[in-house]
């Protein structure tokens, strides 16, 4: 308990200094605009200043007050309870980011069982071959532009990147997602899939200049996760949210 009643003392110390030191430049900024030629414009700048400085005399008295309750041990639950506080609060978080490394291993130990079937499948097996694809999808990163565009933009938008989506870091702003994509040339696909019942609908339209002109639009299955190959042999893999992405090589 005296370690919690000094590091709140010395908190409290602090914010007197601080405010003392905030009440002298105040004086000093009124003692400067009397100095000055009178107007109303001066008059209610040392008004405005001078109540500053009351409300931080409150302060101040207050913080002394509570330097007394401090050393008298009359506020020992508070400063009990608020460490206690503190200290659940780490620990809340520390259960969070462990839960979420968890659950990215469990992801990431799903991907590469669904790969190994992949490549055993198509006689291309070897523990090898699997590690090495494997890395390369984990370490694609966007284009520079991208990344700090993505910075701007709500968690349910974002890009395509070498067939890996990258979601913006913002509050979604729609349960509906809107993905882009840079095609060959100067084309850019929109890909827009919303969520009905137990289907998603996947409609890409490309933009031309200020055109879109419609592509296509399917429907894909909720319960699909982890990799897949579709008719034509190409690898495919989902994220976390089950959107059908195309796997693309370098």
């Amino acid at each position: 308990m005296n370690n919690l009643r000094i590091t709140e003392k010395n908190k409290v110390l602090n914010d007197i200094k601080s405010k003392e030191t905030t009440f002298k430049r105040n004086e000093d900024t009124i003692g400067r605009l009397k100095c000055q030629e009178y107007s109303k414009f001066i008059e209610t700048q040392i008004d405005k200043i001078h109540k500053q400085n009351l409300d931080i005399t409150d302060d101040i008295k207050t913080l002394n007050e509570r330097l007394t309750d401090i050393q008298s041990g009359n506020i020992d639950d508070e400063l009990l309870e608020t460490s206690n506080k503190a200290i659940s609060d780490v620990k809340k978080k520390n259960d969070i980011k462990i839960k979420k490394s968890q659950e990215q291993t469990e992801y990431d130990k799903k991907g590469k069982d669904t790969l190994t079937k992949y490549y055993k499948n198509n006689n291309e097996y070897s523990q090898g071959s699997i590690m090495r694809e494997y890395e390369r999808w984990c370490n694609i990163r966007p284009p520079q532009y991208m990344q700090d565009n993505l910075k701007e933009m709500p968690a349910n938008k974002g890009y395509i990147w070498k067939g890996r989506k990258f979601h913006g870091e913002k509050k979604a702003t729609s349960k509906d997602e809107i993905m882009f994509e840079k095609k060959r040339g100067e084309n850019l696909h929109i890909i827009e899939t919303v969520t009905k019942g137990y289907y998603r609908y996947e409609t890409i339209h490309e933009k031309i200049g200020n055109e879109k002109k419609f592509i296509s639009k399917k429907e894909i299955p909720r319960e699909t996760f982890g990799f897949d190959v579709d008719k034509n042999h190409n690898l495919m893999v989902l994220d976390k949210d089950g959107n059908l992405m195309k796997h693309t090589s370098k």
